[in-house]
């Protein structure tokens, strides 16, 4: 599965997902970066091959998987491309080439920054005590804690 990080000049819109079926386009501001997105993948594609998936589509799988949640409609609430979605991850068989141009979208590289691990500690819960148990750099332990939520939607 490919993966593509980007930044776009205009917003991206809801039709462009449904216009290509072999994609999932998510708003990546809620997520921890790169490896947060392909521990996700992996996990995906373990739930369907093990017939432990939470929605029929492993596209739908994987933020359900990212978004640490057992319910669609909450993956999408964290994930789902909003109005001013202009920071987006692409995943899925073939990036259309045509979200570039029509979008005015470049590649970039996924951080963290402070006010995004401030962000990202809201949306999934993450407590300062948490992150101290690590015994990690906050940005390490942030990334810890969601794969291992990730790991545990199975469990539940």
């Amino acid at each position: 599965m490919k993966i593509m990080f980007l930044k776009c000049k205009k917003p991206i819109e809801k039709e462009i997902i449904k216009k290509y079926k072999n994609i999932q386009i998510i708003d990546s501001r809620n997520l921890a970066g790169e490896e947060h997105l392909k521990y996700a993948i992996l996990h995906a594609k373990k739930a369907f091959r093990r017939g432990k998936n939470i929605s029929n589509n492993l596209l739908v799988e994987v933020v359900v998987r990212a978004s640490c949640q057992r319910q669609i409609r909450k993956a999408l609430q964290i994930f789902g491309i909003r109005e001013n979605s202009r920071e987006v991850a692409v995943f899925g068989d073939r990036i259309p080439i045509e979200i570039f141009s029509v979008y005015k979208c470049n590649k970039t590289k996924p951080g963290l920054n402070k006010e995004k691990i401030e962000k990202i500690k809201k949306v999934f819960k993450i407590t300062d005590e948490e992150i101290r148990a690590t015994r990690k750099r906050e940005n390490d332990a942030i990334i810890e804690i969601i794969k291992e939520r990730i790991a545990l939607i199975e469990i539940e």
